[in-house]
């Protein structure tokens, strides 16, 4: 029951994710033209978009975090798909939410991925508490300069919010 290489890479998120080589026959497979979206700098989703996401919330999370990561932009479709399937993110455990939020925190550019995540909604269902921070949180870009551990990443993504709301937002993401 195996998978041509073509359905493989058909079922991935992100084009850039949807590229395969053979090094002995020294053959590359990509069909959804991932390189150009690497050399293009752009975020796009496999095939709809929507359909995408709605196979697994987090992946909305996902491509917010590999545009910070990369300094990469998501393709307009792929963010309108982010937003049309937002409520998929609520299905997702909150311990794989935490986990993609702290990948976000360690990129280069966190204070990208934590717009993108503010701009589709996934931040309001992924941390309401901290959205509500950020929203009058001044400056955000704050994160990009901090190059400590994710605890310090995190101390200063928390700075803004009174120590109670802290606490719970920390429980609600499974850190306590």
């Amino acid at each position: 029951l195996g998978l041509s290489i073509e359905d493989d890479l058909a079922r991935r998120d992100l084009t850039i994710n949807a590229i395969a080589y053979d090094p002995i026959a020294k053959y590359l497979v990509d069909p959804f033209d991932g390189i150009e979206d690497l050399q293009n700098k752009i975020i796009r989703a496999v095939g709809s978009a929507k359909a995408r996401f709605n196979e697994d919330g987090l992946r909305i999370m996902r491509a917010a975090r590999f545009a910070a990561r990369f300094g990469y932009s998501i393709e307009h479709d792929t963010f309108q798909g982010m937003i049309d399937s937002i409520e998929t993110l609520k299905s997702v455990s909150k311990e794989r939410v935490q986990d993609e939020l702290c990948k976000t925190l360690m990129t280069r550019s966190p204070s990208l991925g934590l717009q993108l995540l503010l701009q589709c909604g996934a931040l309001h269902i992924a941390s309401p508490r901290l959205t509500n921070s950020l929203e009058s949180f001044n400056n955000i870009n704050k994160l990009n300069q901090c190059h400590g551990q994710l605890e310090t990443r995190l101390a200063v993504l928390f700075s803004a919010m009174e120590v109670i709301q802290v606490q719970k937002e920390l429980v609600s993401l499974k850190f306590a």
